[in-house]
């Protein structure tokens, strides 16, 4: 039985496209993903929502401008979910301080995670800027050629 290929991440890291270009040509362009621009924040974030009250809906959505503004570039349509989550913790984290009322751990360590998450992407890319200057194989390609 014949064993199956390896993928394609591990091949570009292991270098395989260099000697032959050819060999993962058709499959390096399924790898990249579309960067969709982050749309509107949800219904009930607009001022009309009904079900949550004027203030709370206009809160959110200054939230929503502030963490879009804040994170330009980093955070795409496919961020959207983790986006309504990160507003809706920083409410409850500036309501539990202006009431006085106390803020769950585990919602801190949530909104924590999250912010994390969306301050250590590079804008546009999703990855560090400098991955293709730090190249852990660069060093030594570089003692093996010269």
């Amino acid at each position: 039985m014949p064993r199956k290929p390896k993928p394609i991440e591990l091949q570009l890291l292991k270098g395989a496209h260099r000697n032959d270009p050819s060999r993962l040509a058709g499959r390096i362009e399924a790898l990249k993903i579309p960067r969709i621009p982050l749309g509107d924040p949800p219904a009930y974030f607009l001022v009309k929502a009904p079900g949550i009250g004027y203030q709370r809906a206009e809160k959110l959505h200054q939230i929503w401008d502030e963490c879009r503004a804040k994170w330009e570039g980093r955070i795409f349509e496919a961020d959207s979910f983790a986006l309504e989550t990160v507003c809706l913790l920083l409410f409850q984290q500036r309501e539990a301080y202006v009431h006085q009322h106390k803020f769950a751990p585990g919602a801190l360590s949530a909104l924590v995670k999250l912010t994390t998450m969306f301050e250590e992407r590079a804008p546009e890319i999703g990855m560090g800027a400098d991955d293709v200057a730090s190249d852990p194989r660069a060093e030594y390609m570089a003692k093996r050629a010269g």
